[in-house]
Protein backbone atom coordinates (compact mmCIF):
# COMPACT_ATOMS: atom_id res chain seq x y z
CA UNK A 1 0.00 0.00 0.00
CA UNK A 2 1.22 3.35 -0.73
CA UNK A 3 1.78 6.15 2.20
CA UNK A 4 2.98 9.49 2.56
CA UNK A 5 6.02 9.66 4.03
CA UNK A 6 5.36 12.47 6.07
CA UNK A 7 2.52 10.91 7.82
CA UNK A 8 4.18 7.24 8.53
CA UNK A 9 3.40 5.67 11.69
CA UNK A 10 7.04 4.09 13.51
CA UNK A 11 6.29 0.91 12.49
CA UNK A 12 6.21 1.63 9.05
CA UNK A 13 9.39 4.04 9.08
CA UNK A 14 11.43 1.19 11.10
CA UNK A 15 10.43 -1.28 8.09
CA UNK A 16 11.08 1.25 5.19
CA UNK A 17 14.75 2.38 6.60
CA UNK A 18 14.99 -1.70 6.97
CA UNK A 19 15.14 -2.17 3.39
CA UNK A 20 17.86 0.30 2.95
CA UNK A 21 20.34 -0.41 5.96
CA UNK A 22 19.65 -4.26 6.12
CA UNK A 23 17.97 -3.94 10.11
CA UNK A 24 14.80 -3.20 11.47
CA UNK A 25 11.66 -5.40 11.51
CA UNK A 26 10.66 -8.65 9.02
CA UNK A 27 10.37 -7.69 5.59
CA UNK A 28 10.51 -8.83 1.68
CA UNK A 29 14.04 -7.58 0.62
CA UNK A 30 14.51 -6.67 -3.00
CA UNK A 31 15.87 -10.30 -3.95
CA UNK A 32 12.02 -11.40 -2.62
CA UNK A 33 13.13 -13.53 0.10
CA UNK A 34 12.08 -13.00 3.65
CA UNK A 35 14.63 -10.92 6.25
CA UNK A 36 14.61 -10.62 9.73
CA UNK A 37 15.72 -7.64 11.20
CA UNK A 38 15.64 -6.17 15.00
CA UNK A 39 16.40 -2.33 14.77
CA UNK A 40 14.07 0.33 15.69
CA UNK A 41 15.46 3.93 14.06
CA UNK A 42 12.50 6.02 15.46
CA UNK A 43 13.38 4.96 18.84
CA UNK A 44 17.10 3.85 19.19
CA UNK A 45 19.72 6.63 18.84
CA UNK A 46 22.15 3.60 18.22
CA UNK A 47 20.23 2.74 14.90
CA UNK A 48 19.43 6.17 13.78
CA UNK A 49 22.74 7.92 14.78
CA UNK A 50 24.95 6.29 12.46
CA UNK A 51 22.31 7.38 9.61
CA UNK A 52 22.57 10.42 11.01
CA UNK A 53 26.04 10.88 10.61
CA UNK A 54 26.53 9.25 7.47
CA UNK A 55 24.04 11.37 6.10
CA UNK A 56 24.91 14.34 7.46
CA UNK A 57 20.93 14.98 8.64
CA UNK A 58 20.94 17.88 10.91
CA UNK A 59 17.90 18.24 13.65
CA UNK A 60 16.36 20.71 15.79
CA UNK A 61 13.23 21.34 17.77
CA UNK A 62 11.11 24.56 16.64
CA UNK A 63 8.36 25.92 18.20
CA UNK A 64 5.24 26.17 16.07
CA UNK A 65 3.13 29.07 15.33
CA UNK A 66 0.27 27.48 18.04
CA UNK A 67 3.21 27.12 20.57
CA UNK A 68 4.01 23.61 20.24
CA UNK A 69 7.45 22.37 20.12
CA UNK A 70 7.86 20.30 17.05
CA UNK A 71 10.68 18.28 15.81
CA UNK A 72 12.24 19.22 12.33
CA UNK A 73 15.65 18.02 10.42
CA UNK A 74 16.96 18.96 7.41
CA UNK A 75 19.45 16.55 4.83
CA UNK A 76 21.40 18.41 1.94
CA UNK A 77 22.06 16.02 -0.10
CA UNK A 78 24.71 16.10 -2.67
CA UNK A 79 25.88 13.54 -5.70
CA UNK A 80 29.84 13.91 -7.07
CA UNK A 81 28.62 16.78 -9.09
CA UNK A 82 25.60 19.04 -7.78
CA UNK A 83 24.21 19.84 -4.26
CA UNK A 84 21.01 19.99 -4.84
CA UNK A 85 18.53 21.66 -2.41
CA UNK A 86 17.76 20.78 1.20
CA UNK A 87 14.99 18.72 2.08
CA UNK A 88 13.00 19.33 5.29
CA UNK A 89 10.42 16.78 7.30
CA UNK A 90 9.15 16.95 10.86
CA UNK A 91 7.66 14.68 13.40
CA UNK A 92 6.67 14.23 16.93
CA UNK A 93 10.14 13.13 17.61
CA UNK A 94 12.99 13.81 16.81
CA UNK A 95 14.13 10.17 15.48
CA UNK A 96 10.95 10.26 13.88
CA UNK A 97 11.44 13.67 12.21
CA UNK A 98 15.12 12.10 11.47
CA UNK A 99 13.71 9.01 9.59
CA UNK A 100 10.94 10.63 7.76
CA UNK A 101 13.31 13.32 6.65
CA UNK A 102 16.29 10.54 5.40
CA UNK A 103 13.14 8.22 3.56
CA UNK A 104 12.22 11.41 1.62
CA UNK A 105 15.40 11.92 0.20
CA UNK A 106 16.01 8.77 -1.10
CA UNK A 107 11.99 7.70 -2.10
CA UNK A 108 10.78 10.86 -2.51
CA UNK A 109 6.80 11.79 -0.85
CA UNK A 110 5.50 8.46 -0.89
CA UNK A 111 6.41 4.80 -0.57
CA UNK A 112 4.88 1.27 -0.57
CA UNK A 113 5.03 -0.70 2.68
CA UNK A 114 2.81 -3.94 3.32
CA UNK A 115 -0.88 -3.71 4.57
CA UNK A 116 0.45 -5.18 7.62
CA UNK A 117 2.10 -1.80 8.74
CA UNK A 118 -1.01 0.00 8.55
Amino acid sequence: MKIKIAEATPSQLNWLVAVYEGEGTPYIGPDGKQKLATASYTTDWGFAGEIIEREEIGHARIPTKAGELREYCAWKYRDEQVTKPTKYSHGPTQLMAIMRCHLTSLLGDEAEVPEELT
